[in-house]
């Protein structure tokens, strides 16, 4: 109570705008966070087009963060100089990785001088960093979201995307053209809700640079285009309306997309193949919709949903409502090249804003998760099995030297635990040519009080006191050449110490307790 009253009279004695502050904007505007355009429990089931993915690990990258980071999606550049920049926002933008890689984080970030503006022009509540092609130009544009009219405690902004340029490589951007610079806007103002055109990101295919957006206060998702000869300047946009791309980008009337699950969109070109690949936010996870382009007046407009998550987990319906109990948070999903390319490989990450269980939003941690791809060659796969297991994740198993204690999960973990290594593969979504059983992180709040992986039966029913902390993925209940048995066992050193193992001995460290199924063997 004490930090809530002196956040309300932060607000009186200097701006409701403050970043601090924006975590009550997400109470009035879940949106932000989940696309509620979609019932994803009605999602025929199917498969990504062409490929199968296999989720790693999340790694921490970045925070806490308290303030001015982690508001939007990770934005990687590789620029003219070999150098891959990676950035971050919230109401200003940083610089948090420079190198060879996106394994080199900086000490301290550095600022870009892309920050708010002066009022009352559009961005005087911010300017967030969310697209930057580098596409061998002597400037590299840069498209940022940006604010206005804020009073986030009553869940009002006003939203409008605009151009920036850098001429030193990503080091710094400049707003080209200011205050004139907006090249994307949606309905006008109106107080005490959302209004406008944001939330974006950006990606070059052929002679087009593509924007996919929020329209506000509808909720939809939007998508406008501009010829990469004009290098995406203000007044070069045009919005995709009734069957074409030919509505003024400042205002115009848009066709809303049905079946794109976000607005942070990627290229994927493999073997030959372009698709777009969006993610966005659900109860459910990470969920994902991939669009093949038939033609260059189509692109970006038809999109299927994949069925399986990219990420399971169960945030609950009010994720952004952050109490003492709340639940793990993902959000600001964006697939990310290994080069800081402006196309995905068959190797790529996966970058969210993440918070742990109960903490709040000045707790801000940047997360990011390996992805490989396979390409197959038929549209969709055949053998039934294969179909089931399209999209898995890797089930890591952790050891924290403090306690003893393994832990097996498929959320970040702190640098309290040590990653062992993986367990197997666990499909992302229930198996349909065989019964599935779900695996959990099962909390016992009874005489056991820790937490270690079962069945999501068994937790409900046989576990004293036994609560799902969060689903982790399918095994099979039946065997396979492809399948190993998974046991749960107990360390009779420790008290409750359970972990999983692919041994019926336990590898020595315990004795089986009891066989929970059979998990897909990791490729070697």
């Amino acid at each position: 109570m004490k930090v809530f009253l002196a956040l309300l009279l932060l607000v009186v004695l200097v701006e409701s705008h403050n970043p601090f502050l924006r975590w009550s904007y997400y109470f009035a505007n879940p949106g932000v966070l989940f696309n509620h355009n979609i019932d994803f429990s009605k999602i025929p089931y199917n498969v990504p087009p062409c490929f199968n993915l296999i989720v790693g690990r999340p790694e921490i990258v970045g925070g806490p963060y308290s303030a001015y980071m982690a508001d939007n999606p990770f934005l990687a550049l590789l620029n003219d100089q070999n150098r891959i920049m990676g950035y971050t926002s919230n109401t200003k933008t940083w610089i948090v990785t420079e190198g060879e890689n996106l394994l080199q984080p900086l000490q301290a970030p550095i600022f870009t001088d892309l920050g708010p503006g002066s009022a009352p022009n559009f961005d005087e509540c911010g300017s967030w960093l969310n697209a930057a092609i580098n596409h061998q130009a002597d400037v590299i544009p840069a498209w940022y979201h940006a604010e206005s009219l804020c009073d986030y405690n009553d869940g009002q902004t006003h939203k409008t995307i605009a151009y920036a340029s850098s001429d030193n490589g990503g080091k710094t951007f400049n707003k080209t053209g200011y205050p004139n610079n907006i090249v994307i806007s949606g309905s006008n103002f109106q107080p005490n809700v959302t209004t406008g055109a944001g939330d974006h990101t950006t990606v070059i295919l052929g002679d087009y640079f593509y924007t996919f957006y929020w329209e506000y206060p509808n909720w939809k998702i939007a998508v406008a285009r501009s010829e990469v000869s004009s290098g995406g300047l203000p007044g070069t946009w045009y919005k995709y309306y009734q069957g074409e791309f030919q509505s003024d980008g400042l205002g115009g009337p848009y066709t809303y997309l049905p079946d794109i699950v976000g607005s942070f969109v990627s290229v994927l070109n493999e073997v030959g193949n372009t698709s777009l690949v969006a993610v966005g936010t659900a109860q459910s996870g990470i969920r994902m919709s991939v669009s093949m382009p038939k033609s260059d007046d189509q692109i970006g407009i038809d999109w299927t949903i994949v069925s399986a998550p990219l990420l399971l987990t169960d945030m609950g319906s009010s994720p952004w409502n952050r109490v003492a109990n709340s639940s793990e948070l993902w959000a600001y999903p964006k697939l990310v090249p290994l080069d800081g390319g402006n196309e995905l490989d068959d190797v790529f990450w996966l970058y969210t804003m993440y918070l742990f269980p109960g903490q709040n939003f000045g707790q801000r941690y940047i997360v990011r998760n390996l992805i490989n791809l396979t390409v197959v060659t038929e549209p969709f796969w055949t053998p039934t099995t294969n179909t089931d297991q399209a999209v898995l994740s890797q089930l890591p198993r952790y050891y924290n030297s403090k306690t003893g204690y393994y832990f097996e999960t498929t959320s970040p973990v702190t640098s309290d635990f040590e990653f062992i290594g993986y367990i197997g593969l666990i499909m992302n979504q229930q198996p349909q040519s065989a019964p599935g059983i779900l695996l959990v992180s099962c909390l016992s709040n009874g005489v056991w009080n820790t937490t270690f992986t079962v069945s999501d039966v068994e937790c409900k029913s046989t576990i004293p006191q036994g609560v799902i902390s969060k689903p982790l993925g399918y095994i099979w209940s039946v065997p396979d050449i492809t399948r190993s048995p998974l046991y749960r066992c107990i360390d009779n050193s420790k008290s409750y110490n359970y972990f999983v193992s692919l041994e019926a001995n336990c590898e020595n460290l315990g004795f089986p307790v009891e066989l929970l199924g059979f998990i897909i063997i990791t490729p070697k």
